[in-house]
């Protein structure tokens, strides 16, 4: 059969030598539903085995293993995958079986693929059954566009799954929250060549400070230094462990106040926390947003603002939009409306991103186009600005927030906003006389 199977889809299949590249990727487009299709189907076969063993087992007088442990087994032995492996499809397979039933649909149909229904199983993982039926439905509507947006895949899947989430079981959310943060820890084990393999959990607030933190003393060193970026990174780690407040420079010069420990640190928030007023007077339990990571519960808002800086998300009253640079604060709202690099997809946090103009500023003559204004801006990390600006690429922003690129070979993708303001429900704060894209 499976023969019969790989010669009637290589019939079908064109060779991708002969096609244009808009042929090409629209069959990269077709083959990726053909293979959630089969993923499904797979999924579909783990979880039959599974009922068939727990069938056998029950009528054993004598149980050495349970039905899970045996199709693991079986499964992995014929996919030659290791037990995780196994065990992580075999998991999804149940969970899509018994307790998700659309999004099982929508990936027997093409419409998701492995990746966004494993995001939607592990967001709703911890859900209750009473609210299990409406957060799927809405996490499929936006995983598949059905809510007319477009597909959403990555942290804006994550993101508006624990919104939904947070609306309909605030209670549920506070316990799970403060489950994890009494599991959190760290873990450091032996690696090869000479290394140690770091990991853990850290609570979401911890987790951005420590990263941005690590990115800080990073940038620290001169442009001689000759390590990469990662690597300086983990040397930050090593360094903060030492009570070092900077990053000793490499680059062998004597010069280098780096290298002499006389260069100071500009500091800069670690951390960005979009919450609302209600929120903060304790007044609402409605979440917040942290850049980088997504929703967080009312109580970490206001744990945080007690030891942060506080500042309203509004109009710029001096914003010019002839300047080229954004005021800060109108950089702020244009932040938190998109929540993070506009490119279809991609999660860069928006603080950690540029600003960029959509039509752009005209030096020349700044009165006569590009204007600095919020509906004209939007964040792009360093490596997607680049692309839009150099690679061909072309973008529009749209009355409702909403950015349209097109790609070189005409295939346009629309990115919606999925920052805080989106998720908190609020209009939009961008200053002058810009309409509300909500």
């Amino acid at each position: 059969m499976f023969e019969a199977m790989v010669r009637e889809l290589r019939d079908q299949v064109p060779d991708p030598a002969g096609l244009a590249d808009v042929a090409l990727i629209d069959l990269a487009a077709e083959l990726h539903r053909l293979e959630a299709v089969v993923a499904e189907r797979t999924l579909a076969v783990a979880t039959m085995l599974y009922e068939r063993r727990a069938i056998e087992l029950s009528a054993e007088m004598m149980l050495t293993s349970d039905a899970h442990d045996r199709a693991e087994a079986e499964i992995g032995a014929a996919l030659t995958i290791g037990r995780g492996g196994a065990n992580r499809l075999l998991a999804l397979g149940l969970d899509l079986a018994y307790r998700l039933p659309a999004t099982r649909a929508a990936l027997a149909a093409g419409e998701i693929d492995v990746y966004r229904a494993r995001l939607i199983s592990t967001g709703t993982a911890n859900v209750a059954d009473e609210f299990i039926g409406p957060v799927e439905a809405a996490a499929v509507a936006k995983a598949t566009g059905a809510d007319g947006r477009g597909p959403v895949t990555g942290a804006r899947l994550r993101h508006f799954i624990d919104r939904t989430i947070a609306v309909l079981d605030p209670d549920g959310v506070r316990e799970r929250c403060r489950r994890a943060k009494e599991d959190r820890g760290i873990h450091i084990d032996p690696s090869i060549d000479g290394m140690s393999d770091v990991t853990g959990t850290l609570p979401a607030e911890d987790g951005r400070t420590l990263d941005a933190r690590l990115s800080e003393l990073a940038m620290t060193v001169c442009r001689n230094d000759p390590r990469s970026f990662p690597a300086r990174r983990a040397d930050a780690l090593v360094a903060l462990c030492h009570g070092q407040d900077l990053l000793a420079c490499r680059c062998g010069r004597d010069t280098c106040a780096q290298r002499t420990g006389t260069r100071q640190l500009a500091r800069k928030p670690l951390i960005h926390v979009i919450v609302t007023d209600t929120t903060l007077s304790g007044t609402s339990e409605a979440p917040g947003y942290l850049d980088g990571f997504g929703v967080i519960d009312a109580d970490t808002c206001r744990e945080l603002a007690a030891r942060g800086v506080i500042r309203p998300l509004g109009p710029d009253p001096t914003a010019r939009p002839d300047r080229y640079r954004p005021s800060a604060d109108l950089a702020d709202s244009v932040r938190a409306t998109h929540g993070s690099c506009r490119w279809p997809h991609c999660d860069a946090a928006a603080w950690d991103c540029d600003i960029d103009h959509t039509t752009p500023f005209d030096h020349a003559a700044p009165d006569r186009g590009g204007p600095t204004v919020g509906s004209n801006l939007g964040p792009y990390c360093r490596t997607h600005h680049l692309l839009k600006t150099h690679g061909g690429w072309h973008d529009s922003q749209h009355h409702d927030g909403s950015i349209t690129l097109t790609a070189p070979t005409g295939h346009s993708y629309r990115s919606y906003p999925g920052g805080g303001v989106a998720l908190l429900g609020r209009t939009d704060p961008r200053s002058g006389n810009d309409p509300p894209p909500f």
